[in-house]
């Protein structure tokens, strides 16, 4: 944001006040300056202009006054104050403006017009009480199970399928090959797929699809009804009933590993099961150390935001929803859709976005002027980490999302850099209590569900 500098003052500007944030600006049109840009239009059409009776080029003035003045006049008016806005803005008393609402054109003293409008600004923030806070959050503990379930889930990575030998009947628990197509309507009649591999014992899996497989044969078709569950993902089948048509080609079972010593080494973590445990333990302990940081952080930003209440520019904040809502609802019209067939409430929608953008502002603000007192920036290294946990977020090489980066987009990593480097230094000078019944943060995660 700008510094706004009352020394640097445009000719025939007047700012005044009108709220905390908001300021009214008048903006003098002279009458001598509207002449001078109508006269200065008539005399580049003076030198093309076709009348009747007379060359191009060659019709009186007079006549061409007359005929073309007030039109002249007009877009001598909207060019001047098109020209006077864009200087009326540079004005150190009002430079910096973060919105500007629509201008308005009155008549004033003299025979004068002025140009009207009002401008806001963003607030500033004095940053104070962040340090030495009192952190309490609520216990992280590792479920005494968790090491077991991190085993378990390891097995099934490296389970491999065999045939069924002896039967050519599903039955629960198989992982079966198949084809299958919906049948009964025309939401249904769009589900389907050939040669899916569909274990029947996944927990994911819609109950009353698996219950119907069971029983089909291997190279035969079996029909069997289902009813979708009313809160399917697709709104055009939930609660509706369907006919599905499947044909079994082939019928498996999961053979898991046993934990030994062989089975650690084809995990390549580690070369007996011993070490194989304590290298998940340490996974789960480095986890749960993450998690508690985690949760101070998100303690320290709930405080910090508290203590430092900031009205926001209501024109600016309405506008920048507004443009959000309107991608949200261009991406949408690109494929066809609209809230209300994807299961959104579009007046809840906009909402969201006004919350999550006010909320975001207000973080934006403070940890920014507490980074401005204490002198923090983010490093080259820090925003290496910080382009490491994106390419983690989104399941990507680090090397493939830096070749993807471009000017802004590094911006961005180096801003979300440098307000994590706020809430680690607010959280490194504070005191962190885990309490039973402290309030969860948002969006915290168990490190012994994983």
């Amino acid at each position: 944001m700008e510094e706004q500098n009352d020394e640097l003052r445009v000719e025939g500007v007047e700012v005044s006040d009108v709220g905390a944030l908001r300021r009214a600006v008048r903006v003098t049109l002279s009458a001598a300056a509207l002449a001078a840009e109508t006269e200065a239009r008539l005399r580049r059409l003076a030198k093309t202009a076709k009348l009747p009776g007379f060359r191009p080029g060659k019709a009186p003035a007079a006549m061409l006054k007359r005929q073309y003045g007030a039109s002249l006049r007009a877009e001598a008016l909207e060019s001047l104050a098109q020209r006077r806005m864009v200087e009326a803005l540079g004005d150190g008393r009002i430079r910096g403006s973060v919105h500007v609402y629509p201008p308005e054109l009155q008549p004033a003293e003299g025979g004068t017009l002025e140009l009207r409008f009002e401008v806001e600004r963003m607030p500033e923030v004095t940053p104070t009480g962040y340090l030495g806070l009192r952190l309490e959050i609520k216990p992280v503990t590792i479920a005494e199970d968790a090491l077991e379930k991190r085993l378990a889930g390891l097995q099934e990575e490296h389970a491999h399928m065999v045939p069924v030998e002896g039967r050519t009947t599903v039955e629960a628990g198989d992982v079966v090959t198949l084809s299958y197509r919906g049948e009964g309507s025309e939401a249904a009649e769009k589900i389907g797929q050939d040669d899916a591999q569909i274990d029947l014992a996944d927990a994911e899996l819609l109950r009353p699809f698996a219950e119907g497989i069971v029983g089909a044969t291997v190279g035969e078709e079996k029909v069997f009804s289902m009813t979708f569950p009313e809160d399917f993902r697709e709104s055009s089948l939930a609660g509706e009933p369907v006919d599905v048509r499947v044909t079994v080609h082939k019928i498996e079972r999961k053979v898991v590993p046993d934990l030994d010593d062989a089975f650690a080494v084809d995990t390549g973590i580690a070369s007996s099961l011993e070490e194989l445990k304590a290298s998940l333990q340490a996974q789960l302990d480095d986890a749960a150390s993450a998690e508690r940081r985690k949760r101070a952080q998100a303690r320290a930003l709930e405080l910090v935001l508290d203590a430092h209440p900031v009205e926001l520019p209501e024109g600016y904040v309405s506008a920048e929803a507004a443009r959000e809502f309107d991608g949200l609802r261009e991406q949408l019209k690109r494929y066809e859709m609209t809230f209300e067939q994807v299961g959104l409430d579009a007046k809840q929608q906009y909402t969201r976005i006004m919350t999550e953008l006010q909320r975001g502002m207000r973080q934006s603000l403070v940890l920014s002027a507490i980074a401005r007192k204490e002198g923090l920036e983010a490093s080259d290294a820090d925003i290496d980490a910080q382009v490491e946990r994106e390419a983690a977020r989104h399941n990507m090489p680090v090397a493939m999302l830096k070749a993807r980066m471009d000017q802004e987009t590094r911006a961005r990593y180096a801003y979300e850099a440098r307000m994590s480097r706020v809430l680690d230094f607010v959280v490194d000078g504070a005191t962190i209590v885990e309490v039973a019944d402290a309030a969860e943060p948002e969006g915290a995660d168990s490190p012994s569900e994983g």
